[in-house]
């Protein structure tokens, strides 16, 4: 219930509160499996509020929600999305967009890989890194499905 609940959140807008319901959810849920679905989300809505305070946290748990094996395609999206949000160069960047689009391979729904490059391309602009310079970006963005 919680997780919808906090997805619900998210999607109407209120991150900070589905992060606050996320962290409580971890805390109280003790089956490793839920757990996981509390730190993917919780990666995924701390990167989405994209505040450089959270970053290393974000990276912690997006890495934890990763190390499955085999990887779910959802928190290798995550792990895509955070890498995107808190890149300080081009490398980064283009790791982040790797990891959405092995994501999307693995089943991802397309429309959460449409908005990791919508994030990736807003990025890059705040970079200040050309758009000639990432060609990959624009070729990935306009994937028709």
């Amino acid at each position: 219930m919680k997780s919808f609940r906090m997805n619900q959140l998210w999607k109407n807008g209120f991150v900070d509160k589905a992060i606050e319901v996320c962290e409580v959810g971890m805390l109280k849920t003790p089956a490793e499996e839920r757990r996981f679905k509390f730190k993917n989300s919780l990666a995924y809505y701390l990167a989405e509020r994209a505040n450089p305070d959270d970053a290393g946290r974000c990276r912690g748990l997006a890495h934890e929600a990763c190390n499955e094996v085999p990887p779910r395609p959802r928190a290798v999206n995550t792990k895509g999305f955070v890498e995107i949000t808190f890149a300080e160069n081009e490398e980064d960047l283009k790791r982040g967009v790797e990891l959405c689009a092995q994501a999307l391979g693995l089943g991802n729904p397309v429309p959460a890989f449409l908005r990791a490059m919508e994030r990736a391309e807003s990025r890059r602009v705040e970079l200040g890194l050309a758009s000639d310079a990432f060609p990959e970006l624009h070729k990935r963005s306009t994937m028709v499905f």
